[in-house]
């Protein structure tokens, strides 16, 4: 739509332009083929870093709508120390059964990455995502699971702030701050 706009102008200016299939064309020739090489000299380098290594990892997924309809999704994974990327995957829903699936098969996918890597994860927090707890409860006994604080404040603030109680709203800011500082006073 954008790119129709973009040559309705050029046509009105008497200006030259690149179509659309020409653009897609030069992108895919040139262009992908560059960012794809650059991506791959970039995840050696990070596995060169953390190769070998047993790590603690963040992993969250994230999908390209919200609600639940979505097309594709990433699941993303950092490691805490070096604060590297060190697994990334993006699953598209004809790959999965339905758009639930997407963050625990992206999940899945990034640890048999690091496997084969000969990265070992002792520790993974994620989203309290049911079906990403069992599938490590079941088939990945030797990652300790954590769950993200950040998502279990974002839980505890909506549900206070969805109360009907005008007394508890004024805490909200503060037991937020609270539950930040307990986990940063054990972990620092």
């Amino acid at each position: 739509m954008l790119m129709a706009h973009f040559s309705e102008i050029c046509q009105c200016l008497g200006l030259e332009s690149l179509s659309t299939r020409h653009c897609y064309n030069i992108q895919r020739v040139y262009v992908l083929p560059e960012v794809t090489s650059v991506w791959n000299l970039h995840n050696e380098a990070v596995m060169a870093a953390t190769g070998d290594q047993v790590v603690t990892v963040s992993g969250d997924g994230r999908c390209d709508s919200p609600g639940h309809c979505a097309t594709f999704g990433t699941y993303t994974m950092l490691d805490i120390n070096s604060r590297l990327i060190i697994a990334q995957q993006t699953v598209k829903v004809t790959e999965v059964k339905h758009s639930y699936w997407l963050e625990p098969v992206g999940l899945e996918i990034c640890i048999s990455k690091l496997q084969d890597q000969n990265v070992t994860i002792s520790i993974l927090a994620t989203y309290c995502h049911p079906a990403v707890q069992k599938m490590l409860r079941e088939d990945h006994e030797t990652i300790k699971h954590e769950f993200d604080l950040w998502h279990i404040v974002k839980g505890v603030k909506k549900r206070m702030l969805q109360s009907r109680n005008t007394e508890l709203k004024e805490w909200v800011r503060m037991v937020s701050n609270h539950l930040w500082y307990c986990v940063c006073s054990v972990y620092m």
